[in-house]
C-alpha cells in the first residue's frame, strides 16, 4: 500500500473509534479539554530539575515537548536515533511503516483514536542492529494545560541495547489530558530498559496507551513511578512476549494522594516457549484517593513461567486499594504465580523508630522507604542514584 493509502485507513479506523469509552477508569471529556488554554512560557527546565532531570547532562538522545510544541530532539550516540513522530513519518516513512500503528489498533478507544486524528508530537526512538549504551535517551513531555496527544515508536534491532528515560509531568496547575500512545519493538537478543516518572497535579488526567513486542531471547525492564496527586489515571499496558526464551521484568509504584483515582495494572502475554515475566507492584494510598490495580499474566507456550506480586499501603480510612490477579493457562507446562496483599504500618514499627529518636514523620517517610523499595539494579550507577532519590522523594511526600 502507499503511504497515502495507509495513512487513510488509520484515519478511518479512528473515526471509529471516537466515541468508544474506555472499559477501565473514569471517563473523560476530551473536547471540553481541548478548549483549555496552555502556557507556552513556561520555565520547563526548572521543572524538570524538580523530578531530577537534566538536559544538559550527557546521554544518548534527547527529546522534549511542551504542550504541542516540539521544543528539540537529538541523536548524540552512534547508532541511536531520536526524531519526531512527524519527522519519521514525513523523512523515513520506508523505515517507519512497519511500526507505525501496528501494535495499537487507532480504533482502540476515544483516547487512541483522538491521538491518531489530531495528536501532536511524540518521539521515534531507534537502536540500530548491535549498538549497545547505557546513557539513556531523555524524553521529556510537559503539559501547562489543554491537551496532549502523543504518539510515540521505540525500536530496539538485533543485538541492540538501549535505555530511555521518559519524565512527564504537569507545569502549571491547570484542566489538562496527557495521552501517550506507545509502540515498543524488542528485535531478537535485545535489551530495553524503560524508566518512566510521573508528576502530575490533581486536575490533570493522564491516559498512557502502551503495547510491547518482545522477541527471541530479548529482555524488557520497565520502572514506572508516580510521585504526585493526579485527577485520574488509568493505563494497562500489554507486554507480548513473542519469542523463544524472552524476559520481561515490570516494576510500577504508584503513590495516591488527594482525590486522586487510578485505575493501573500490567497485562503480560507468555507466547514464547521458555518466556518469563516478573510483574511487581508496590501501591501507597492516603487521603481519599483509590488505586485499582490489574496483574495478568496469560500464558500459552511450553515453560513459561511469571510471577505476579503486588502489595499495598493504606495510611488513611478514607483511601482504597483495589487488586486484580489474574492467571490464564492454556498450556499445561507453565509455571504462574501470584502474591497480593493490602495491610498498614505497623504501629511497633513506628514505636522502635520513634524510641530511637526519629521524628515520627520520618519514622513514617523510612518504613514506606523500605516498602518501595524493589531492589532493581540497572547497569548504570548516575540511573540508579537518580531513581533512588526519586523514591526518597516519594516516601517524604507519603509522610506529610
Amino acid at each position: 500500500m502507499s503511504k497515502k493509502s495507509v495513512l487513510e485507513e488509520i484515519r478511518e479506523k479512528a473515526l471509529k473509534g471516537l466515541d468508544k469509552s474506555s472499559p477501565y477508569g473514569v471517563d473523560v471529556d476530551i473536547e471540553k479539554i481541548f478548549a483549555q488554554p496552555s502556557e507556552s512560557s513556561v520555565d520547563y527546565e526548572k521543572k524538570l530539575m524538580s523530578l531530577g532531570i537534566d538536559l544538559k547532562q550527557r546521554g544518548s538522545g534527547t527529546y522534549l515537548q511542551l504542550d504541542n510544541i516540539i521544543k528539540q530532539y537529538s541523536s548524540m550516540y552512534p547508532g541511536v536515533e531520536v526524531l519526531s513522530i512527524e519527522d519519521a513519518v514525513e523523512n523515513r516513512w520506508d523505515e517507519i511503516k512497519d511500526f507505525y500503528w501496528r501494535l495499537i489498533d487507532p480504533s482502540t478507544d476515544k483516547y487512541v483514536a483522538y491521538t491518531a486524528l489530531r495528536g501532536r508530537g511524540g518521539f521515534y526512538i531507534r537502536a540500530k542492529r548491535g549498538t549497545k549504551t547505557l546513557l539513556p535517551v531523555q524524553a521529556c513531555m510537559i503539559m501547562s494545560g489543554g491537551a496532549q496527544l502523543l504518539h510515540n515508536i521505540i525500536v530496539v534491532e538485533e543485538d541492540a541495547e538501549l535505555m530511555v528515560l521518559s519524565g512527564c509531568l504537569a507545569a502549571l496547575e491547570r484542566l489538562s489530558l496527557h495521552v501517550g500512545v506507545s509502540e515498543i519493538y524488542l528485535m531478537p537478543r535485545s535489551k530495553l530498559y524503560f524508566i518512566m516518572i510521573h508528576s502530575w497535579t490533581q486536575v490533570n488526567h493522564v491516559r498512557p496507551r502502551t503495547t510491547v513486542l518482545v522477541g527471541d531471547e530479548a529482555e524488557y525492564i520497565d520502572y514506572y513511578i508516580n510521585i504526585s496527586d493526579v485527577s485520574t489515571l488509568q493505563t494497562f499496558p500489554k507486554i507480548i512476549v513473542r519469542g523463544d526464551d524472552a524476559k520481561v521484568s515490570s516494576y510500577n509504584i504508584i503513590l495516591g494522594s488527594g482525590s486522586s483515582k487510578y485505575d493501573v495494572g500490567t497485562n503480560v502475554v507468555l507466547d514464547g516457549e521458555g518466556s518469563s515475566a516478573q510483574i511487581i507492584s508496590r501501591i501507597v494510598v492516603k487521603d481519599s484517593s483509590e488505586v485499582i490495580n490489574r496483574l495478568r499474566a496469560e500464558a500459552h507456550k511450553r515453560s513459561s513461567k511469571a510471577y505476579l506480586e503486588c502489595n499495598g499501603l493504606l495510611l488513611s480510612e478514607n483511601s482504597r486499594i483495589y487488586t486484580i490477579p489474574e492467571l490464564d493457562a492454556h498450556h499445561p507446562d507453565t509455571d504462574l504465580y501470584h502474591e497480593a496483599s493490602i495491610g498498614r504500618l505497623r504501629d511497633e514499627e513506628i514505636e522502635y523508630l520513634l524510641m530511637k529518636g526519629i521524628s515520627y514523620r520520618d519514622a513514617v517517610s523510612m518504613l514506606i522507604r523500605g516498602f518501595i523499595d524493589v531492589s532493581i539494579k540497572i547497569p548504570n550507577q548516575k540511573i540508579n542514584e537518580y531513581i533512588n532519590k526519586v523514591l526518597d522523594l516519594f516516601a517524604s511526600k507519603s509522610s506529610v
